[in-house]
């Protein structure tokens, strides 16, 4: 029996088979063919590639030449178990290449059997797969991090195929799932997520059947992402969730990725804050009320409702106390006194409720009206209401009980320290109401108090113009660094817009040279004053520039931080501080003068009424208190101006909180002034498209820009005449040219030169009055300027144009005016349009 092949007949088969051995010799894979003991009888090239030996090297030897020691002896035992038996081995092993590195390679070891069925030699094929190997644990540890990245992730994670079977899920879906009772099993992998969510029902499945046919719509690459908040509330609290489904990008079978990340703390926080804008709205609305100068009784009544409706309670109403019957009723719609319910126990001195209000003004809660002795007095009305809870706010005029605002409900604890801060607000801004109705009803009396609060409001416009010298202090300062000799050392980029000086033509100069010839010494003395004791110096004197300008400068000295060899020299430019020193004191002295004439008027006008009263006619007392009545209206109106430029001049840092619809806007100012037009017999007309612009800001300031210009509109076109208003869109391209949609504008539609390209609201108004004479328009939209007009018998105190423009300066906005004189006068005002809705670009 023969078990083994020899050498030369392996060469007397190659003879016979030479096709078959050229091929072996070419292939790609390492073969090596070895007798019945292992002994390696022929290799072809790619061996040696892959293993370093050549032929000559391992013909004659066993394979144990490159064995790596990576496998143990069972292992082997195990691959010659297997050939022996006369099967074929297939398998992973490391092996050893000459040059001692290591490398895997997939082996397939075939026995060749003699005439008798038993193994004579093996063939064995070798294929290196290192580098597959290595890609195999690269992608093995990518998969390991991405799993341990979604299990650390807080939002609930799954991934779908294109039925929406789930392939995986992460850990924090199954802990959410576990934690709300549900089938874990039946909501993880191999479950199909889309049934789940069109069977789901109950509380918890708003939205679940909208949120899978968007899922579909995903998979099937209509959109590439889909995002959902739904709420999904606990018996114990309220939950809202982020839906979101992605789809994997690239080819092959559709994949998604669907998560839920909880959003309950921004719901919640959303839902205090609108919650809280409600009731700042309603204290808007009650300032509002206020402002309205309504009768006292009508004021209060609205006011409570309102606060009643934002609070959400059962009833809410105002009690008054009349100063000179002190009775106090409950301020109601009904025009009958008889018929407003007594609550005189609110100013009987020997009420306890009573004593409670004079000597503490806080605001009074019960919790429970039954048993309240407070509330004793009023039992039975409020046992009618059907009350359990009351807050009583008290208003205080000059210190004095009023009224109050009294608020009831069926439900218990419904006043908390919102409900009670808020109406306290209301309260005293009503009690600053009724007292300000007083005040005007008393106006003759009270000029000293008028005086105070011009006084008052003249230091509201010196901080404001402090805080304004303050920004201009923040001015970059020019620094120099001195040496030996007070020659200049280095300086910064400053000193070339200071001085006009580079730093390189400074450099190893004197610091005199900063100065004029007569300044020298005084700032020597200052530098070599310096010392541990007094380590800073400050003089005031004129710096001297290149160009030969002087400019005002304050001189700061001190020594370099931790060398005294060195001096800091900087010079701060206060030519501006002296320039806004001088515009503070001008526009003090113009409000001063401007003030003095109503002022001035009024007091004589009363004291020539007082003094010849008897002896005038009704006719004449009348003339004499209309000329009061209106000095009075323009004092106010000069007021109102000072009062919105610096409410303008306080927020000019804020942007705007609200969306405020323009043609609405546009419409309630038409009809504020439509009895003062038909007055004048009067046209007035409105164009625009129809659409409704929304821009964000403070509608304040947008119903203030259309008030001025229309009113003046009002004011300067004759009786019989024509004012239009237009609004709509217009485009200002890079060339300068306008487009506008059309019949929106009046001719000649032109937009200011310092306007920035762009996509702009553009509001109109247009009259048909004297016009503006050329000398005028210069300084159109100077305070306090009214040009021919300042003679003439128009009213007005010029300040409603600078406002305007002032208005439109913090919005980015400008004004446009064209006028010929008999001609009348357009103002064109420009805001950006930024995000609008329906209007003048896409939401």
């Amino acid at each position: 029996m023969i078990f083994g092949i020899t050498r030369e007949a392996v060469a007397q088969r190659e003879m016979e088979y030479g096709l078959q051995g050229a091929a072996l010799q070419a292939t790609a894979n390492a073969i090596i063919i070895t007798d019945r003991e292992g002994v390696v009888l022929w290799a072809n090239p790619a061996f040696e590639k892959l293993t370093g030996y050549t032929s000559d090297e391992i013909i004659g030897h066993t394979p144990r030449l490159w064995k790596s020691g990576v496998q143990d002896t069972a292992f082997y035992s195990g691959l010659w178990q297997t050939i022996l038996d006369g099967r074929v081995w297939r398998g992973e092993l490391v092996n050893q290449r000459k040059d001692g590195s290591l490398y895997t390679e997939e082996m397939t070891v075939t026995p060749v059997m003699d005439d008798f069925g038993v193994p004579a030699y093996f063939i064995a094929v070798k294929q290196d797969i290192t580098e597959r190997k290595c890609y195999e644990r690269a992608l093995a540890e990518s998969e390991r991090f991405v799993t341990a990245a979604l299990n650390g992730l807080s939002e609930h994670i799954a991934i779908i195929d294109e039925t929406g079977a789930i392939l995986a899920v992460n850990a924090a879906w199954r802990r959410f799932a576990t934690a709300n009772g549900a089938d874990v099993a039946g909501v993880c992998e191999g479950q199909n997520y889309l049934r789940v969510c069109e069977q789901a029902a109950g509380q918890s499945a708003e939205g679940a059947a909208e949120f899978a046919r968007a899922i579909r719509t995903v998979l099937a690459g209509e959109q590439e992402l889909y995002e959902q908040e739904y709420p999904c509330h606990s018996p114990d609290e309220p939950r809202w969730f982020l839906g979101r489904v992605t789809r994997f990008p690239g080819p092959g079978p559709a994949r998604a990725i669907v998560t839920h990340e909880t959003i309950t703390q921004r719901k919640l926080a959303e839902q205090a804050q609108q919650i809280a804008n409600r009731r700042l709205q309603a204290l808007n609305e009650v300032i509002a009320f206020a402002a309205s100068n309504r009768e006292p009784m009508a004021l209060l009544h609205r006011a409570s409702q309102e606060m009643a409706r934002v609070f959400d309670v059962d009833r809410g109403f105002a009690v008054i106390i009349e100063p000179k019957t002190n009775v106090a009723m409950i301020c109601n719609d009904d025009a009958d006194p008889a018929n407003r319910t007594e609550w005189s126990e609110l100013v009987d001195a020997n009420s306890p409720i009573y004593t409670r209000f004079v000597h503490n003004s806080q605001t009074l809660v019960v919790e429970d009206v039954a048993s309240s002795a407070l509330l004793q007095p009023f039992r039975e009305i409020l046992a009618g209401w059907g009350a359990t809870s009351v807050m009583i706010t008290p208003l205080y005029v000059r210190r004095k009980p009023a009224g109050a605002l009294v608020f009831v409900d069926s439900r218990p604890g419904v006043f908390g320290r919102e409900e009670i801060t808020l109406a306290e607000s209301a309260a005293q801004t009503l009690a600053q109401a009724l007292e300000d109705r007083r005040l005007h009803e008393e106006i003759a009396a009270h000029n000293t108090r008028l005086a105070e609060l011009v006084n008052e409001r003249t230091r509201d416009l010196a901080a404001l113009n402090r805080r304004t010298t303050t920004i201009v202090n923040n001015a970059s300062d020019a620094i120099l660094l001195l040496g030996p000799g007070n020659a200049i050392l280095s300086a910064n980029k400053a000193c070339e817009e200071k001085l006009g000086y580079t730093e390189s033509e400074l450099l190893n100069q004197p610091v005199s040279l900063l100065v004029e010839p007569h300044n020298v010494g005084r700032l020597m003395e200052a530098v070599e004053s310096l010392s541990p004791e007094s380590h800073r110096r400050h003089l005031t004197m004129e710096a001297l520039r290149k160009d030969g300008n002087l400019l005002d400068a304050d001189f700061a000295l001190a020594y370099a931080p931790g060398d005294e060899r060195r001096t800091v020299c900087s010079m701060r430019d206060i030519s501006h501080f002296r320039a806004a020193e001088r515009m503070r004191q001008q526009f003090i002295s113009t409000v001063n003068h401007e003030l003095r004439n109503p002022v001035a008027a009024i007091s004589l006008l009363a004291s020539s009424t007082a003094r010849h009263y008897d002896r005038m006619t009704d006719d004449q007392r009348r003339q004499q208190i209309n000329q009061i009545n209106d000095q009075a209206k323009v004092l106010t109106e000069i007021l109102n101006g000072i009062l919105e430029i610096s409410r303008l001049d306080a927020r000019r840092q804020e942007s705007g909180h609200a969306e405020v619809p323009m043609k609405a806007m546009l419409q309630s100012v038409a009809l504020e002034l439509k009895p003062t037009v038909n007055s004048r017999r009067q046209v007035l007309r409105l164009h625009h498209d129809g659409r409704e612009h929304t821009l964000m800001g403070e509608a304040v300031d947008f119903r203030i820009i259309w008030r001025n210009l229309l009113g003046n509109a009002n004011k300067y076109t004759p009786k019989g005449g024509a004012i239009d208003a237009y609004m709509g869109c217009a485009t200002k391209m890079e060339d300068g040219s306008i487009t506008a949609e059309p019949p929106l504008f009046a001719e000649g539609l032109a937009a200011p030169d310092k306007l920035p390209p762009g996509r702009y609201l553009v509001g109109q108004v247009r009259d048909t009055g004297p016009g503006i004479p050329p000398e005028d328009r210069d300084q159109l939209f100077t305070r306090f300027v009214r040009g021919w007009a300042q003679n003439s018998s128009i009213p007005g105190t010029g300040l409603g144009l600078p406002l305007v423009r002032d208005i439109l300066s913090a919005y980015g906005g400008e004004i446009a005016v064209h006028s010929e004189p008999r001609a009348g006068s357009t103002f064109s005002f420009w805001l950006p349009a930024g995000k609008v809705k329906d209007g003048c670009g896409a939401e």
